[in-house]
């Protein structure tokens, strides 16, 4: 015999068992969809002329000469000049001093001195600012800030050296490329004058 709990939790499951019977196939239907393949890179995609192509190939070429290690290192450089500004900034802190010191012969005095004489005060408290602090800190944040703008600048001053070598490299291959497609031309014109002549 089946307990009367057992029976009306076996009901509720009941409920959700077509919800969880059409999760299921659903599941599976997708997962026999194949994913679309990327198509091969079609140099006959467009015509040789399109200058959209053209400046989409230079575009590229420029980003890919950006994933040297150099231009990393320039980054990983300006990071480095963004911690020491911030370390410049914040250094002050460590420059000022606040102390405290309680005198325990004062506070609870033991008994061979209750009635001596206590020349000892009864807690010290202490303050230290270094005079130079305002201008030598000022300083030090001024020349993390030059520092940083020292770092940008070379990082930028490499982009353009490689973005200039690279698309000058581009332009040359380009020119060979048409002297080459010239020459062929030539020498089929040629050679189809031959086989004329040659008939």
């Amino acid at each position: 015999m089946i307990h009367p709990s057992l029976k009306m939790r076996t009901n509720n499951y009941n409920k959700y068992l077509p919800f969880l019977a059409v999760m299921l196939l659903a599941a599976t239907v997708q997962a026999q969809n194949p994913t679309p393949a990327k198509k091969p890179y079609s140099a006959n995609a467009r015509p040789l002329f399109d200058t959209g192509k053209v400046v989409n190939i230079r575009e590229k070429l420029v980003e890919l000469a950006m994933q040297n290690p150099e231009y990393e290192i320039a980054d990983r450089r300006i990071a480095i000049a963004h911690y020491q500004l911030a370390k410049a900034k914040g250094a002050w802190l460590g420059q000022v001093v606040f102390q405290a010191n309680f005198n325990e012969y004062s506070i609870k005095p033991s008994g061979s001195t209750v009635g001596a004489a206590n020349l000892f005060p009864r807690y010290n408290v202490g303050f230290s600012l270094p005079l130079d602090l305002i201008t030598n800190k000022g300083n030090e944040v001024k020349i993390a800030r030059q520092n940083l703008g020292m770092m940008q600048a070379e990082k930028n001053q490499r982009f353009r050296t490689i973005k200039g070598d690279v698309l000058k490299k581009y332009e040359a291959y380009l020119l060979h490329k048409q002297k080459l497609d010239l020459q062929s031309q030539s020498t089929l014109d040629a050679y189809s004058v031959f086989l004329g002549a040659e008939k």
